[in-house]
């Protein structure tokens, strides 16, 4: 640690500040921390979805759905980003009925990729909820798109789950096919 800082210390100015944002950006709590002291200075909505993305990722849930709200606030208005983060907050505490109205009172999203991370999401809070067949309805219409194995995996578990053991099956040995071509040994 004494030599990383002998180093950092003898970097011309900007390259320190390279390297303390390097730093920051790697170390969650220096995130929370950075985000918490903008904050502080001065709060405005860009430092409260700083601040709510920082507790979100040290899994403090209720707190950063607080800053997802005084971001809206902030806006005077509904910003569709702030209230997609704000629902999956809301979730991750526990509260999937706000989560569930929430996304369901958001604007369709102008991009196709981002639809599908909603309805990702969406399907996600509905299994919670035990509505099962909206879930794999959903997941069925978004595996093929997203990118990743999130999507095809909570649908093979759902389906494994709702008695459909060959569908889910399948889905799992595709899971399997992409990770070898992808050189990962599953």
């Amino acid at each position: 640690f004494f030599a990383s800082e002998m180093i950092t210390a003898s970097m011309p100015g900007s390259a320190r500040a390279m390297a303390a944002k390097k730093r920051e950006s790697s170390d969650p709590l220096l995130r929370l921390k950075a985000a918490e002291s903008a904050l502080a200075e001065v709060a405005t909505a860009a430092n409260h979805v700083a601040a709510a993305d920082a507790h979100f990722d040290l899994g403090s849930f209720r707190t950063a759905a607080d800053h997802y709200r005084e971001a809206l606030v902030c806006l005077h208005g509904p910003d569709p980003r702030i209230e997609k983060k704000l629902a999956e907050a809301l979730f991750e505490a526990g509260d999937a009925a706000e989560a569930l109205a929430l996304i369901e009172a958001l604007p369709e999203p102008v991009s196709i990729g981002e639809g599908d991370r909603l309805a990702l999401l969406k399907a996600r809070v509905l299994e919670h909820m035990g509505r099962n067949d909206e879930a794999l309805d959903i997941y069925e219409d978004i595996v093929a798109r997203l990118p990743g194995d999130e999507a095809r995996c909570r649908y093979a578990a759902l389906l494994a789950k709702a008695g459909h053991r060959d569908e889910a099956l399948a889905q799992l040995e595709d899971v399997t096919a992409r990770a070898r071509r992808r050189g990962v040994k599953p």
